[in-house]
């Protein structure tokens, strides 16, 4: 994120808390529960457009069918960023099609892997992983077709994005096997227990899911799921 960097010199993370955040949007944010409430109040000192209403009240609400269901029963006037089984329910319901607005997001989401620790400190292994998983069928799957296989960390529209110059990753058993072998691994033999930690978000769960089978099916490696909580995940 852009963020005010003396702010942050002299505050560190109380330069994201109120009364300390110090920003340009068309709202302040004026009181919150981490992870849980935030309230908003219109800037007066907006230098675009000023907003309509004067204040905007969020509420954090991990499962994307409990958000549906408080939406439907009239607690909230807009949720978003909605997961794909989610998604497709709505896509489903007449009523709530008609009430439903999208668009492409300036957003990455990848998996990472600790390149410090053995066996990720060989980029072999890194590559053997990137190359045994198809990032196609991930999201026509796993994400019900809501995103597009990324390459670079900058998406396209975003200032210094070089996704348009860069040549996709292509999705080879044969290379990420030969690989691991070179890794001193053939076959996944000796392969150490590997464990990915991700938000616990229906959407991220069958992108593990998927991510777990391709790594069983592609190189013989058994990786284990720990789901944690949003508060907990982001807070490790």
């Amino acid at each position: 994120w852009v963020v005010d960097r003396a702010g942050v010199d002299r505050l560190a993370k109380r330069a994201f808390a109120p009364p300390n955040v110090n920003a340009t949007g068309a709202f302040r944010l004026v009181r919150q529960v981490a992870d849980n409430s935030y309230t908003f109040e219109a800037n007066r000192r907006y230098f675009g457009t000023k907003p309509k209403v004067s204040r905007v009240e969020v509420t954090i609400v991990p499962d994307a069918s409990a958000q549906l269901a408080r939406y439907r029963a009239g607690e909230f006037d807009v949720i978003q960023n909605l997961d794909a089984a989610t998604y497709l329910q709505v896509q489903r319901d007449s009523q709530l099609r008609r009430q439903l607005r999208t668009k492409p997001i300036l957003r990455t989401v990848w998996i990472n892997m600790s390149n410090d620790k053995r066996p990720f400190n060989d980029r072999r292994v890194r590559r053997a992983f990137n190359h045994a998983i198809d990032k196609s069928a991930l999201v026509r799957i796993a994400l019900r077709g809501l995103g597009s296989p990324a390459h670079t960390f900058l998406p396209p529209g975003m200032p210094g994005s070089v996704a348009g110059t860069r040549r996709p990753t292509p999705f080879n058993v044969d290379l990420a096997r030969r690989l691991l072998t070179q890794a001193g691994f053939e076959n996944g033999e000796g392969f150490p227990n590997v464990t990915m930690h991700f938000s616990a978000r229906s959407d991220f769960q069958a992108v593990a899911e998927f991510v777990q089978s391709q790594l069983r099916q592609n190189l013989n490696v058994n990786v284990t799921l720990r789901p944690r909580p949003a508060t907990v995940f982001n807070s490790e």
